[in-house]
């Protein structure tokens, strides 16, 4: 029979593997690979890489991240059927002889002839080398043409972690005592350091001529002890983010949350796994504030415009009044004056006249400019209490965003504020319309209209999406989009300003556009139909009703992140 090879995986680790925790590691995974093949060396999530032994019986877990490096068995674990590489092919087939830590260092070796694998678990890139016996790089998990054929070093002066007499010898010096448990045994780790100082009644900064050394030596003992039978245990934060990781009580931290766990590689999987979990609960929340915030942003910059435009048409009054002096002296006015200086409630009133209107005709002028400002302040004032409430519920929201703390109650205020935030284009409906492949909008009352982008997508809404009820739009005598609006999709009935609105929508993506009123098209879609044979975007229309609008989007435009880029 052919001697096996020898395989060698080097585990290097902070804190959250650091020595001590790295060498219980070692012992645990030795007896159960051991004499097992490597079946398996892929990587199925972003820099994590899995070790199967003996067919996917046993997993090793590779975490390379730069703020989570770790490693740790798991007992079952599913390959993907997609987005799984192949990694380390010269790894496959070898079997695993022993398992075991370098004294002093954080490097655990898995032996299977003359190769080895190297968890580099720390500095700014956490990697995973497959190296020879002269220690060249063959192979890697990370930038392999980078560092393939590299030779590494290692530093074989280091004291022995567990030797006492060696701190002994330190202690004759001023220097701070913390400073120099860390130069002395640098794998102890900060925490470790601190939990020994605070045992042994320390100050960190107390000279290490000042200390009380049978306590500090003594200390330092029993804690070495302790990691004989490690009790893992991850230290979490009030909102239950893990922040420590340790194989002992921290007697520093007595009033910090803690979870315990019967071993080492479950206290792993948990802190790894929470740490995820808050990671993405931080993501989708700063993803749901910044579409809030980005809403509120333009709702602000339409609110100011809005208020503006309203002090335009305060002026109503003043011209119905105008209107009313020119009718009362029309005798003496004439056509072709540029100024008529009138005289009411003992002062001259001045007033611009259109040359080319009659002395009538400008007072009818002005009493259309008041009728036409007074129905434009109306639409206005409810435009701008329509977005002051909007502004209203989005500064709501995000407070309230903002206040959460975990997943569930992101998920219970998402729920309980769901139609507030659909506003927003946040929440499952908002996922939906997404999806949809039309440009989406929401006109008065809440109604969402839908616009088509080319002739075949016109085809494609009118004929498979657009309901028999809604209510169907184009550009009259000119090439444009179909715009649906469903009048399903908010409660009560389209008001007029929603029709308009929607009308506003199909003469802006018609080639009309620049025409400053233009002739749409309105009618419920059970009055379309597409001729057999017609090309596409071509229909027939019955008891169509036209309306005449500007070529313009809703101020307040419900459409996604990604329509508005295209509605632009």
């Amino acid at each position: 029979m052919e001697k096996p090879h020898v395989f060698n995986i080097l585990l290097i680790t902070p804190m959250l593997n650091n020595y001590y925790t790295l060498r219980y590691l070692a012992d645990e995974i030795g007896p159960v690979v051991k004499g097992l093949p490597i079946t398996g060396v892929f990587t199925q999530e972003s820099e994590e890489l899995v070790i199967q032994f003996g067919g996917g019986k046993f997993n090793l877990v590779t975490c390379c991240k730069r703020d989570t490096p770790a490693m740790y068995l798991h007992p079952e674990f599913a390959r993907k059927k997609r987005n799984s590489a192949d990694v380390l092919p010269g790894a496959i087939g070898k079997l695993v002889t022993s398992v075991s830590v370098i004294p002093g260092d954080r490097r655990a070796v898995l032996i299977i002839g003359e190769e080895r694998l190297e968890a580099l678990l720390f500095g700014n890139e956490p990697n995973v080398l497959f190296l020879d016996k002269t220690n060249t790089v063959i192979d890697a998990f990370r930038s392999a043409k980078t560092v393939t054929g590299k030779t590494l070093t290692y530093d074989n002066d280091r004291a022995d972690i567990a030797d006492v007499s060696v701190l002994e010898k330190a202690l004759n010096t001023q220097q701070p005592i913390l400073q120099v448990l860390k130069k002395t045994f640098p794998h102890l780790g900060p925490t470790l350091s601190m939990e020994i100082l605070y045992r042994s009644a320390t100050e960190p900064t107390t000279p290490c001529a000042d200390v009380d050394a049978r306590r500090l030596l003594e200390t330092f003992s029993n804690l070495l002890n302790e990691f004989s039978h490690p009790t893992p245990r991850v230290y979490l934060d009030a909102t239950g983010t893990p922040e420590t990781f340790s194989i002992i009580p921290l007697a520093h931290r007595p009033d910090d949350r803690v979870e315990t766990f019967p071993d080492v590689h479950k206290a792993i999987r948990f802190f790894l796994s929470r740490s995820r979990s808050l990671a993405g609960f931080e993501e989708e929340r700063a993803a749901i504030l910044r579409k809030i915030t980005d809403a509120l942003a333009r709702d602000r910059r339409s609110l100011d415009a809005l208020e503006k435009e309203l002090k335009s048409h305060e002026r109503a009054d003043e011209y119905e009044q105008s209107g009313h002096l020119l009718m009362k002296h029309l005798g003496e006015i004439r056509k072709g004056d540029k100024h008529a200086l009138l005289q009411t409630n003992g002062s001259t009133e001045r007033i611009a006249l259109d040359t080319k209107l009659s002395p009538s005709q400008n007072a009818q002028a002005f009493f259309e400019k008041a009728k036409s400002g007074r129905r434009a302040r109306v639409l206005a004032e409810s435009r701008v209490e329509g977005l002051r409430q909007r502004v209203a519920s989005g500064e709501m929201l995000a407070e309230k965003i903002g206040a959460v703390d975990s997943s569930e109650e992101l998920k219970s205020l998402m729920e309980n504020y769901k139609e507030d935030l659909d506003v927003f284009s946040v929440g499952k409906k908002a996922e939906e319309r997404e999806q949809i492949p039309f440009r989406v909008f929401t006109v008065d009352g809440g109604f969402e209209v839908w616009a088509g982008r080319s002739s075949q997508n016109n085809d494609l809404l009118t004929t498979r999406y657009a309901k028999p009820n809604d209510l169907w739009f184009h550009a009259r005598g000119s090439s444009g989009s179909h715009v649906i609006l469903r009048v399903d999709s908010a409660k009560g009935e389209p008001s007029k300003q929603a029709k308009e609105q929607a009308a506003s929508i199909a003469a802006y993506y018609s080639k009309m556009k620049t025409a400053k009123m233009i002739p749409v098209a309105m009618t419920e879609k059970k009055f379309v139909r597409k001729p057999k044979g017609a090309p596409a975007g071509t229909v027939v229309l019955e008891r169509e009703k036209v309306i005449f609008v500007e070529a313009k989007l809703p101020n307040n435009e419900g459409a996604s992140r990604k329509n508005r880029k295209t509605n632009q």
